[in-house]
């Protein structure tokens, strides 16, 4: 599940959604029904912290100030286009900002994976949403108060501004000035960012002049989404962000460096604690490719992959894998020896690999490919009896049918999101401050906005096809899907499910960059699944399964891979290999670090598996069915 640099920047931003009794509330918060008048009648000064600047207070300002931002009048102005993220000359600035931030750390040999900076940790808590109708309020735990209220201010005309009342009370005992309360408030037109520096109460301004037809029934039947950084100071905030980012910087190298290597490797081991861990090889030196007689590799047999490079361990941690990328041997029928085997993968262009899209390589061109790409890899051979099931014509010929079509940035999202709420990846060590569907839904909504190509790539074509719409934007899809909500059940609950409807293996996209091709978007796992079934090993269960649900553990567990199978003397020699679950051994092609394929062999197929399965950490809890 390669190619994923721009939809991380809208996954990685997603916050915590914790479902209580059909209202939403953060980690240590209560529900609360109440006006804070009260409060207010105590606090008689109310600050109106409203300032047109990024995270600035008011020239002449005290410190500890109260500040606000929000799009599209603010820093993000409509003139905004997300492309010029993606434009050499600041991907260049990143890339090397990043390595400086890397090597200094290296130098100063700073600890690793300490609490504070925290991978991820700048996700912030979702909190509640306000209605511009109803005076149902929110009270939560703050990160210098033990108590914040928010509600909305209906005691005057609306006209074009909306007011929100926050309220700040009980300063922590570990309270140092100036302490800052960091939320931000998002809605279908933008989102505000504040910055509270002082307790008491505060008025902050919606204003609804100019907005558009479907912004307006957005912010009247969705209402304002409020979230909450538990980090509080901005500084803290960014350098959670960096320290993140860094975990990344392999992605745009041919090597992976060693600040990086051991992060990734910490970050396994922190936030995913699938065991055994990755231990070092070979004394900590690793293996290239070990000496294999390529002849041992047959069609269909599974090669697991992971990549220290940040996206791997992430999709890792989010699918609960122990691999971030899949591919599977193929041997081109009538070209009889070491020439005809491949490794076929569905994969993009990068630094460390230089072809895009659906491909195969001839393998020892791969291993080579491979081993400076610095992957571990694992080999599992197919069971005899599937073994002789699987087609190699019919297989060739449906990989020359897709040959060079795009890596599934269309299919991404929607094989690893099946349920509600339980496939969102949460930080330890409580693992109670979770990714969200309600974070994604406002930030799809702001990408559309911003950049339409990137909202097309990753959700808009799926999502059209899951609401039986063509074209449709995602403001408008959120709307006609939402007509379809039965009466009486939770309008968040109802959207949330829009991505867990089953991808269909005969979905058809149009696909990128310049949107002539048409065919079905396959990542790295949906691939490997499809080459399986178009050569017939799912014919026992009637071919009733859909491939585009296939994440890289839904791969790699099911029960058809060979327990008995005599490896070679290089795989037995214990650098090649180790026992997996379901008593089934592995070969280790290569790698510095040992890789564990969890619950590998381990599950039946059955018609529609992996359509509705879980993926909450640590535990990744399981049905049988998936």
């Amino acid at each position: 599940m390669r190619g994923m640099t721009r939809a991380l920047l809208v996954v990685s931003a997603l916050c915590c959604l914790v479902f209580l009794d059909g209202c939403y509330c953060a980690r240590g918060g209560r529900r609360e029904s109440r006006s804070f008048a009260a409060q207010r009648l105590r606090h008689e000064r109310e600050r109106e912290s409203l300032v047109d600047t990024f995270f600035e207070t008011p020239e002449g300002a005290e410190p500890g100030s109260n500040a606000s931002w929000a799009w599209p009048r603010g820093f993000l102005g409509p003139q905004f286009s997300f492309d010029e993220l993606s434009t050499e000359r600041l991907q260049g600035k990143l890339r090397e900002e990043l390595r400086e931030y890397a090597g200094r750390r290296v130098r100063e040999s700073e600890k690793v994976g300490g609490a504070d900076p925290e991978w991820f940790g700048f996700i912030p808590d979702y909190v509640g949403t306000l209605m511009p109708e109803s005076v149902q309020g929110h009270v939560v735990e703050g990160h210098c108060y033990k108590e914040v209220g928010f509600e909305m201010d209906i005691r005057e005309g609306v006209g074009t501004e909306l007011r929100m009342i926050f309220y700040l009370a009980e300063a922590k005992g570990e309270w140092y000035k100036p302490c800052v309360e960091s939320m931000v408030v998002f809605s279908g037109s933008g989102f505000k960012m504040l910055n509270f520096g002082q307790g008491g109460t505060h008025k902050v301004i919606w204003t609804t002049k100019e907005l558009t037809e479907q912004e307006m029934w957005y912010l009247y039947n969705r209402g304002l989404h409020v979230f909450l950084f538990r980090k509080g100071s901005w500084a803290s905030i960014i350098e959670d962000v960096y320290h993140t980012l860094s975990l990344f910087v392999p992605f745009g190298t041919q090597d992976v460096n060693p600040y990086s290597e051991r992060d990734n490797l910490e970050f396994l081991r922190q936030y995913q604690q699938i065991k055994p861990y990755m231990e070092p090889r070979n004394g900590g030196q690793g293996t290239g490719p070990i000496s294999l007689n390529s002849s041992l590799i047959h069609s269909g047999d599974f090669m697991g992959i992971l990549r220290l490079d940040g996206l791997d361990p992430m999709l890792a941690w989010a699918t609960g894998s122990t691999t971030g990328h899949t591919a599977i041997a193929l041997r081109k029928p009538e070209v009889e020896g070491p020439g005809g085997l491949h490794i076929c993968e569905s994969t993009a262009k990068d630094a460390y690999w230089d072809t895009n899209g659906i491909q195969c390589t001839p393998f020892e061109e791969w291993l080579q490919k491979a081993s400076k790409a610095e992957h571990h890899v694992v080999w599992a051979p197919l069971a005899p009896e599937y073994r002789r099931k699987f087609n190699e014509v019919q297989a060739w010929e449906f990989f020359e049918s897709v040959e060079g079509l795009d890596y599934g940035y269309e299919n991404m999202l929607f094989s690893w999101l099946d349920t509600f709420e339980a496939n969102y990846p949460c930080i330890p060590p409580k693992y109670d401050r979770c990714f969200s569907w309600i974070l994604l839904e406002v930030l799809a909504i702001f990408f559309d906005r911003v950049s339409t190509s990137v909202a097309q790539k990753i959700w808009l074509q799926a999502f059209n096809k899951r609401v039986g719409t063509t074209g449709l934007h995602t403001l408008d899809l959120f709307r006609t899907y939402l007509e379809k909500k039965p009466e009486g059940m939770d309008s968040t609950q109802f959207l949330s499910g829009l991505p867990a409807i089953p991808e269909q293996d005969g979905w058809e996209y149009q696909m990128f960059p310049n949107m002539t091709q048409t065919g079905p978007a396959m990542v790295c796992s949906v691939f490997v699944c499809r080459i399986w079934k178009e050569a017939g090993l799912f014919q026992e269960i009637g071919n009733k399964v859909n491939c585009g649900e296939f994440t890289p553990y839904d791969v790699h567990k099911l029960g058809i891979f060979d327990a008995n199978f005599d490896f070679p003397e290089e795989c037995d020699s214990g650098e090649g290999s180790q026992h997996q679950g379901g008593d089934t051994k592995v070969c280790q092609i290569m790698g510095k670090y040992t890789l564990h394929l969890n619950d590998h062999n381990t599950v039946d197929m059955s018609s529609h598996m992996a359509e509705a399965c879980p993926s909450f950490p640590p535990k990744y809890e399981r049905s049988p069915t998936c």
